[in-house]
């Protein structure tokens, strides 16, 4: 297919997708449009502005701003962080931007976060240059075995070897492996120090922000063991992150986020010193001279401090270059004609199961070689058209048969490239594996992830015996909740919900260990009741799609299926690999996401007897089998049922740390006018108890602190006091 053609499908899928988006918003029956409600602005004087949210939200990522019926987007935002313990939102908006804020009520201002944007800057980029989608020249500087620079000196095994290879020396290329197979920390990170050494530079692509954070700390870890003192890769100033860092991330590794606030601080320090230099001429007191010299010393000597930060020219000094394939269509061209070229020499793209084929062409625009790194046999692209609705729009002829390029990934590229309109309809009915022509595919069949048993059982379900093998000496934990069957009319299972909250208060387990996975919604929001939003912060509840790219040590995966109450046409709807094989794409990336432990809560005997399915024979394999019963008499609710010693602990740690002393010297430091010790106070009692469970009660009295602190902010002191009383009252019911 030539580039005028792909560009022609690409523009008017895009178009079809939109309308389909737009209809489905209209109708109320879609979840890809989310407004988030602004409770308090904040402005401070370096130019961040603070957003203060009442809504529990999952991340900020892709959000832009309405101020009233004005759109702003993510050059006009910058630095947009989420703090989900304190629920506040963070950024740097241009001077426009932050003028019409100050001059605008916080009601008219909103994060939106909307799937109709994200096509419309892919639409955008196909109308600008999808002429440009090609196949990459040929290689012309080819790397011998002898030059690879792999983690440690540790010696590749064949098929890794072979694999570094291939995307050292092919225009394009795939690498297929299993969790744990070294995809990323050894093949990946040995072709980039391999390249960066030579004088290349490099653009790493995911397609989600947590994703590129998962690829970007494994390649890190990597980059840290073979070259630990930066003479090749010097991480902080050779690796740049593009686009909304997650909180955590841009803690872990300030100074490769993208960070605007100090361009920010570069322009102010650089119009201070005109204004200084100014002043310094117009001086007649020698004794002035001195002051304004020593002044504008200091301001140099700031600007000298920044200058390394300063996102701009880091962004045209990094080898390393890593974003999203959104951020990419918003911010490059490949002619360097209206935006900036993205000027690489390799393009590496992880997670390529899970790139949408329509977001992975235009890696392809660059002419450069693009190596594509993945799981095809974990979940597929997310596509809010249904595969049925693509085929009957083949079928018709409309214009909704093209959005096949959202459905397919990026593995379908090549096929793209090469293939007719009617082989690739051909290929969208499917389903069909993808084929390659010129495109080399690697496989790595060995994990040190999994131990024997689990490799034997993917490997035979899922991988189809490409003889996968188990390396680890850990096998994974499997546990599975019996529970029993309670009646249900939707895709959720109440009983499941509060066996997994009475297991995680027995074992006490630590926020930052486990997640909760099942594949349907509304488990999730049901799962969010039992467990309480204020407590649901701490820790991950999502969909399996969500989780994509993430690992956590424990994974509760909470099935929700069996075989009562629902239609046949629903039942096993994303569970059983017998009614659907593409389901095992579900259940092996919610196995896959467990480094130790992983509890399948399900109906343990409908599963066990239902041979064939890889559920069933996990469950059957299980190596503790518990059993819960749901009681209607007696709901489990997060906060209500720990353990009488963990109940305890609780209480134990509250005192320790937060006495009875704090609120009273709180209401007295406000009613002394001592606003600050007011401020500070209230930061010390809510950064505590935001990590640790306390009684209802008492965090009661924390969230009337949280909304007295946001009242005396905005310098209401009317209310923040009755919300001091209130607190007071609480705190000495409770006998402090």
């Amino acid at each position: 297919m030539d580039s005028n053609r792909i560009k022609d499908i690409c523009v008017r899928s895009c178009i079809a997708y939109r309308s389909y988006v737009e209809e489905q918003q209209a109708n109320g029956e879609h979840a890809s449009r989310f407004v988030l409600d602004i409770d308090v602005m904040e402005f401070d004087k370096s130019g961040e502005v603070i957003l203060r949210i009442s809504q529990n939200v999952r991340s900020v990522n892709d959000m832009f701003l309405m101020i009233g019926k004005s759109a702003f987007y993510t050059d006009d935002i910058r630095d947009l962080i989420y703090d989900r313990d304190r629920n506040i939102i963070s950024m740097y908006p241009t001077e426009r931007v932050l003028e019409l804020l100050k001059g605008t009520h916080v009601s008219e201002v909103k994060l939106v976060s909307d799937l109709k944007w994200l096509i419309d800057i892919t639409q955008n980029f196909y109308e600008s240059y999808g002429h440009m989608v090609r196949y990459p020249d040929r290689l012309t500087n080819l790397y011998g075995r002898e030059e690879f620079h792999t983690p440690n000196g540790r010696e590749p095994s064949p098929q890794q070897m072979d694999a570094i290879e291939g995307v050292l020396n092919d225009p394009t290329s795939y690498v297929w492996g299993t969790p744990g197979t070294g995809k990323t920390q050894f093949v990946l990170s040995t072709a980039i120090m391999t390249c960066v050494r030579e004088g290349e530079r490099v653009a790493v692509i995911a397609p989600t922000n947590t994703a590129l954070e998962q690829v970007l700390r494994g390649l890190i870890r990597s980059l840290k063991e073979s070259d630990p003192d930066g003479e090749i890769v010097d991480i902080d100033r050779d690796i740049l992150r593009l686009g909304t860092a997650s909180q955590q991330f841009a803690k872990e590794f300030p100074h490769i986020c993208e960070n605007r606030s100090v361009s920010k601080e570069l322009e102010v320090r650089r119009s201070e010193i005109r204004q200084l230099e100014s002043d310094l001429r117009e001086a007649r007191d020698p004794k002035e001279w001195d002051r304004i010299a020593a002044s504008i010393r200091y301001a140099k000597d700031r600007i000298k401090r920044f200058e390394d930060l300063d996102p701009e020219l880091k962004e045209r000094r990094v080898r390393i270059i890593a974003m999203t394939p959104q951020r990419l269509m918003m911010r490059y061209s490949p002619d360097g004609s209206d935006r900036p070229s993205l000027n690489v020499d390799r393009i590496f793209l992880d997670e390529a199961g899970y790139t949408s084929l329509i977001n992975t062409l235009p890696l392809f625009s660059f002419g450069v070689p693009v190596s594509l790194l993945g799981d095809h046999m974990q979940l597929p692209p997310v596509c809010e058209i249904s595969h049925d609705i693509i085929k009957a729009g083949i079928v018709t002829d409309d214009d909704e048969g093209l959005c096949y390029t959202w459905y397919l990934s990026s593995l379908y590229a090549e096929s793209m490239l090469h293939l007719s309109d009617d082989a690739m309809a051909r290929i969208a009915m499917g389903p069909t594996q993808h084929m390659f022509f010129d495109t080399k595919q690697y496989d790595l069949s060995v994990s040190y992830r999994f131990g024997e048993r689990l490799a034997k059982l993917l490997d035979s379900y899922v991988y189809g015996d490409i003889g996968l093998t188990g390396m680890s000496d850990d096998e994974l934990e499997l546990e599975v909740i019996d529970v029993e069957f309670t009646d249900r009319m939707v895709r959720n299972n109440l009983a499941e919900c509060e066996a997994i909250a009475k297991d995680i208060m027995e074992k006490d387990l630590e926020a930052k260990d486990f997640a909760i996975l099942t594949p349907y919604r509304a488990q999730v929001a049901m799962m969010v009741d039992v467990m309480g939003d204020r407590y649901r912060r701490r820790f991950d509840i999502s969909t399996v799609h969500r989780s994509q790219g993430r690992e956590w040590d424990t994974v509760y995966f909470t099935v929700v299926d069996n075989s009562k109450r629902l239609g046949k046409e629903l039942e096993y709807h994303l569970t059983s690999n017998l009614q659907l094989p593409s389901n095992l794409t579900t259940i092996n990336t919610a196995i896959s996401r467990a480094k130790k432990r992983l509890v399948i809560v399900c109906d343990a005997e409908f599963w066990k007897s239902r041979k064939g399915d890889l559920i069933g024979e996990l469950v059957s394999k299980a190596d503790k089998m518990s059993y819960f019963r749901h009681d209607d008499s007696d709901p489990i609710r997060f906060s209500e049922k720990g353990s009488p010693e963990r109940e305890r602990q609780s209480v134990k740690r509250y005192h320790n740390r937060v006495d009875e002393r704090v609120p009273k010297r709180i209401y007295a430091a406000f009613k002394n006018g001592d606003i600050n010790v007011t401020y500070n106070t209230v930061n010390i009692v809510y950064d505590y108890c935001k990590r640790t469970m306390v009684t209802d009660a008492e965090m009661g009295a924390v969230d009337h602190i949280i909304k007295a602190y946001d009242l005396i902010r905005s310098r209401d002191y009317e209310y923040a006091e009755d919300e001091l009383r209130a607190m007071m009252d609480i705190h000495n019911s409770l006998g402090y």
